[in-house]
């Protein structure tokens, strides 16, 4: 008999187990349903979203935010029309078309300048929570010395809310105002702000678009600890300089409002750090057809390319920061920068490379140089270099000395001056006041007219309220054919402005100055002239002491004389000799005429004995040689010059000759 172990299910334990089996299904399929309709009317209901967004958004550090249009995007995230965050009783920022969650999306319609851009992915910076911003508005401002973002968000509890939970907000546009406590205001676009946090602290970036005040840049910041951060960025070709000064800290006002930048500026921050080792800031501004004003002197500079190297509230150009020197342009003329300032003073030079002179009237100097520039019309070739001290920033006070070389140097207002060379050395000091005194000295190494008269020796110059002041204590005046001479003697003079006109005039005197020619030679010549450089024309008088006539000029010998005075005028035909009078034992000499500007001579001498002499030295100095004649009773002797001053040609002149109105010839008297 076989014996069967299975066991059998037996019907009545299957129906046993299928109730079993449809409670189970039924009350799975009722959790899913309730679960279902849990997410879909209470866990994504618009309000409940809106509600863990403001929530999450507070414990994040925000101290009051706002959803408005919220909704449920998927499993994996959310999504709300606008954001209000608010600082205090006041908006600080509203978001528009927020989305939470790593997604693909749509900006179309969310308004502002990036809504035209679509399928913008959020997310993926460093990691954390996606948070995607079509765009937003913010106010920034700075209220009793606090700005409104401290009373927005906690600083402490977002960095310790982002360690825990790394966050990632990209903001596709922000049209951003800034505004201080001072009334400076400016509204600022920023296109894919990048805001993230985490363990390393938090970071920042994103890029400047082009406004009326620059052509766009961009900025990076980040934030590792507590009170610690580091920013860096740049801005493109700045302009509306004189508007940024309330911007910037204490020392770095001061130097921009001194300098009144113009022109096309652009600045990077390479480091702006605040730690425990204090505030560290390095940064470099670059210039493009920059203007600005130099301090103490407040000269103009137009045309600055080049760079300057931004430290601690400081500005340094050429080799103090390693650079090339800025080019520039100063008084019509090219050169090059180098210095440093700070918020306190600083120096500055810059140097004019050997360069022509430029046509035409210095801008930006004291009006009585610009006439005089204009005046004269100078042209040749010129370099020097101008040096600033400055003792305070604030108070725009210092001292300035500047060298000039004039090489070749012509004055088209004054075409009888030769091409020579002069130096120019001026100093000044400025004491917080407008103006200052200025002193210099002008070295006249080799300057003539026309051949005629040249020039050596030192003048000292002192400007002041009147004008210009000349005094040379050492100056030489030898005619052509002259041998070379020491410089000695005492020159003043003084140069000033013409109200009416904008012209130049002055005058000038000397004395114990040794004159020396072919024609005679003067141990001491003393004098005064009038310059009227409007018209170029120079007047003037001379006395003179113990004069030497070369012999072969008014007699076989030498003749010496003990005083003698003329009277004179230079324009641009020469010198004219109204009247020269020479007297000693010897008697008495007349001479009158021209020295042309090509050194030739047209000279009419008339000479008498000592008994005669009263009667010519008694006359009028501004008779003529038939005068002289007739009151020398016949006893004198008259002579021509011409040809080359240097080596003149004398010819007898008789009775005769029409300058003498003679028909007689006379041999007697003074030969």
């Amino acid at each position: 008999m076989t014996s069967n172990n299975s066991t059998s299910l037996k019907p009545g334990r299957i129906q046993t187990i299928r109730p079993m089996l449809l409670v189970v299904l039924y009350s799975l399929g009722a959790v899913l349903l309730l679960g279902y309709l849990s997410f879909k009317w209470v866990y994504s209901h618009p309000s409940q979203v809106a509600i863990r967004i403001e929530r999450s958004a507070e414990g994040a550090g925000a101290s009051s935010v706002k959803v408005l249009g919220a909704a449920q995007e998927a499993l994996a995230g959310v999504r709300a029309d606008e954001v209000v965050i608010e600082a205090g009783e006041a908006t600080l920022a509203s978001l528009l078309g927020v989305h939470v969650g790593d997604v693909t999306i749509n900006c179309q319609g969310t308004g502002g300048a990036g809504a035209s851009t679509a399928g913008v992915q959020a997310g993926g910076i460093r990691g954390g929570t996606p948070v995607l911003v079509c765009s937003s508005s913010a106010e920034v401002a700075e209220r009793g010395g606090k700005w409104n973002l401290a009373a927005a968000f906690d600083a402490d509890r977002v960095r310790a809310s982002a360690a825990a939970d790394p966050f990632e907000i990209l903001v596709r546009e922000l049209d951003l105002g800034l505004s201080l406590e001072n009334g400076w205001g400016r509204r600022v676009r920023l296109d894919d702000l990048e805001l993230s946090g985490g363990g390393d602290g938090l970071q920042g970036r994103a890029a400047i678009s082009k406004s009326a005040d620059w052509d766009g840049g961009s900025f990076a910041i980040n934030s590792p600890g507590p009170g610690e951060w580091t920013f860096s960025g740049f801005l493109q070709n700045i302009r509306n300089g004189e508007s940024w000064s309330p911007l910037l800290p204490a020392a770095w006002a001061v130097l921009w409002d001194r300098l009144s930048l113009e022109g096309g500026l652009t600045l990077r921050i390479e480091r702006f750090s605040r730690g425990s080792a204090g505030t560290d800031f390095s940064g470099s501004l670059q210039g493009a057809a920059v203007a600005f004003r130099l301090p103490v002197v407040g000269l103009p500079v137009t045309g600055m390319n080049g760079s300057a190297k931004l430290g601690n509230g400081s500005v340094s150009w050429g080799k103090l920061a390693g650079l090339d020197s800025p080019e520039l342009v100063l008084l019509g003329q090219s050169g090059s920068l180098s210095g440093m300032m700070d918020g306190k003073g600083g120096s500055l030079q810059v140097a004019l490379s050997e360069q022509a002179i430029v046509e035409g009237a210095a801008p930006g100097a004291p009006q009585t140089i610009r006439n005089l520039m204009a005046a004269l019309r100078p042209t040749g070739r010129l370099s020097g270099l101008l040096d600033l001290s400055i003792v305070s920033v604030a108070e725009d006070a210092g001292v300035w000395k500047l060298l000039l070389s004039l090489d070749d140097l012509k004055l088209l207002g004054a075409p009888f001056i030769d091409p020579g060379k002069i130096l120019l050395q001026l100093e000044g000091k400025k004491e917080g006041v407008p103006g200052g005194p200025v002193s210099g000295t002008l070295t006249i190494e080799d300057l003539a007219i026309r051949g005629l008269v040249s020039l050596a020796g030192s003048i000292d110059l002192n400007w002041g309220g009147d004008g210009l002041a000349l005094e040379a204590g050492a100056l030489a005046i030898r005619l052509a054919g002259a041998p070379e001479t020491e410089p000695r003697g005492v020159l003043k003079g003084s140069l000033r402005t013409v109200s009416d006109g904008g012209g130049v005039e002055g005058d000038v005197d000397w004395t114990g100055i040794e004159l020396r020619s072919g024609l005679l030679a003067a141990e001491e010549m003393s004098g005064q002239a009038s310059i009227e450089l409007a018209t170029g024309v120079v007047l003037g008088e001379s006395r003179l002491k113990k004069i030497r006539v070369p012999a072969g000029i008014l007699g076989e010998k030498e003749l010496v004389y003990e005083t003698g005075v003329a009277e004179w005028s230079i324009d641009t035909d020469g010198i004219h000799l109204s009247m020269l009078e020479l007297s000693g034992s010897l008697g008495a000499v007349r001479v009158t005429g021209t020295i042309g500007l090509d050194s030739r001579v047209d000279l009419v001498c008339v000479r008498v004995g000592e008994k005669e002499a009263a009667a010519l030295t008694a006359l009028p100095l501004k008779s003529n040689p038939a005068d002289w004649v007739a009151a020398s009773e016949g006893a004198y002797g008259a002579s021509r010059l011409s040809g080359k001053l240097d080596a003149p040609l004398v010819r007898p002149v008789y009775r005769d000759d029409k300058v003498l109105k003679q028909e007689e010839r006379n041999d007697s008297g003074g030969n």
